[in-house]
This record gives C-alpha cells, structure tokens and sequence, in this order.
C-alpha cells in the first residue's frame, strides 16, 4: 500500500493516521480504514510526511514482474 493523492488515484481506500513512529530511514503509520487497521512504511526521504490525525487515502499497488537470465521457458 501507498499513500494516494486522493480517492481518484485508482483503487484508493480512505482512512485517517492514528500513529506515526519515526524510526530513523523510515516511518511506520498506522492508519484507520473501514477495513481495520493498516500499517504503511514510508521511506524517510525528506519529503512532507503525514500528520496524526490526517485523513489519507491508500492506494494498492500491483506487485511488480522481474526476469532473471536464469528463467526457465
């Protein structure tokens, strides 16, 4: 999951951080949704982070396809 630029950015969820915890490279959110709660791990890239109590929108992610040389066909 990502944080989404809002609720038109594809399949976004709508949620509000109730937590966030620096942890030096990164921060972990712990965000609530109608489905429960989502912890998200953003990289600390010196970027705006969110704040406590904000409401985000959380957009999934498609896993990305790798090939290696050594696939078999």
């Amino acid at each position: 999951l990502l944080f989404a630029n809002n609720e038109a950015d594809g399949a976004a969820i709508p949620g509000r951080v109730s937590a966030r915890i620096f942890q030096g490279a990164s921060w972990l959110y712990q965000v609530d949704t109608e489905y429960g709660r989502v912890l998200v791990c953003r990289p600390n890239d010196g970027s705006e982070q969110h704040e406590e109590g904000e409401s985000v929108h959380l957009a999934l992610v498609p896993p990305k396809r790798r090939e290696t040389q050594n696939a078999r066909r």
